[in-house]
C-alpha cells in the first residue's frame, strides 16, 4: 500500500511509503528498486528492505504536479511505471495505492491431446471436457479429429508416437481403467491414426505425475516445477472434501505423452 502526505509551502514535503508485490502469487518482492522522477533533472533511487517496503521522503519544489514511479527487481522480473497525480494546493495530498510487479511469462506448447476427464465408474468422457480451473470447455469428438488431421499432415511429428495413459481413482472398479484406453485408443484409430502410432500403458492406480502448467503461458518459475505426484497416501491425508474430490477427479482420466516411433 503506498501513501503519500504533501504540504503546500514554498516547497512541498512527500513521503512516500508503500511495499511491492509479485502480481501472480502476491507476495513480496525482495531488495526492489525505486526509481522516482519528478521532472527529466529530478531524479531519485532508493532501494526496498526484504520484505520489499521502501520510505522516502524529500521537500520538493511547490511547482512539481506529478511524479512517475519506476519499480524494478533483481532476477526475472518485468519493471513496471506508475505515474501518481500531486496537487499542491492542497495543505496535505495523500495517495494509497499498490504496486505490482510481474515475472517474465515463459509459453510452452506440447502440442499434445488435452487430458479426457470420465466421470465415477464411466468408461465414455462426456460429450464436453470441462477444466478445473476454467469456466470454459471442449467438444470432445470435435477435438481429437481436428487434432488427429493436424497430427498426421505435421512432417514435424513423422518421427513420434502417442503414448494414451489411463488411469483410475481408487475408489473405481479394477477394469475401468482398461476399458477407458481402449474406448479412447478406438476413438483415435476412428480419427485415422494408424495403429502403429499408438502405445497403450493401464497405469490404473499406479501414482500419477501430474503438469498442471503443460500447455499455456505462465510465470516462469511454474514451467519448471516438479510434477504433483497423486497417489492414495495424498487423498487419504487431505481433509478438505473438495481438495480430495479434485485430486480424485484428476486420476479419473486418460492422458497422452510424446513416444518416439517403436520401429
Amino acid at each position: 500500500m503506498i501513501c503519500i502526505s504533501v504540504h503546500a509551502q514554498d516547497s512541498t514535503l512527500l513521503r512516500l511509503e508503500g511495499n511491492v508485490i509479485e502480481s501472480f502469487l502476491k507476495t513480496s518482492i525482495k531488495y526492489p528498486t525505486i526509481s522516482i522522477f519528478f521532472n527529466p533533472d529530478l531524479k531519485y533511487v532508493i532501494q526496498g528492505d526484504s520484505s520489499g517496503l521502501f520510505l522516502f521522503e524529500r521537500m520538493i519544489p511547490k511547482k512539481s504536479f506529478e511524479l512517475m514511479v519506476k519499480i524494478e527487481a533483481d532476477g526475472k522480473y518485468m519493471g513496471c511505471r506508475h505515474k501518481l497525480s500531486i496537487d499542491t494546493n492542497n495543505a496535505q495530498n495523500i495517495i494509497c495505492r499498490e504496486f505490482e510487479i510481474s515475472p517474465l511469462i515463459t509459453c510452452i506448447d506440447t502440442w499434445i491431446l488435452p487430458d479426457l476427464p470420465f466421470e465415477m465408474n464411466k468408461t465414455k468422457f462426456n460429450k464436453y471436457i470441462y477444466f478445473n480451473d476454467r469456466e470454459d470447455s471442449l467438444w470432445a469428438d470435435s477435438v481429437i479429429i481436428i487434432w488427429s488431421k493436424r497430427f498426421l499432415n505435421n512432417p514435424n511429428y513423422e518421427d513420434q508416437c502417442i503414448e494414451i495413459v489411463s488411469y483410475s481413482d481408487y475408489n473405481e472398479r479394477e477394469n475401468v481403467s482398461k476399458k477407458r484406453l481402449e474406448y479412447v485408443y478406438k476413438k483415435l484409430i476412428d480419427a485415422g491414426i494408424p495403429p502403429e502410432k499408438l502405445i497403450l500403458t493401464n497405469r490404473n492406480k499406479e501414482k500419477r505425475n501430474y503438469y498442471k502448467y503443460r500447455d499455456g503461458c505462465f510465470p516462469y518459475y511454474l514451467v519448471d516445477n516438479q510434477p504433483f505426484i497423486i497417489d492414495q497416501e495424498l487423498i487419504k491425508k487431505t481433509e478438505n472434501d473438495y481438495d480430495r474430490e479434485l485430486y480424485s477427479s484428476l486420476r479419473r482420466v486418460v492422458t497422452f505423452n510424446w513416444k518416439r516411433n517403436k520401429n
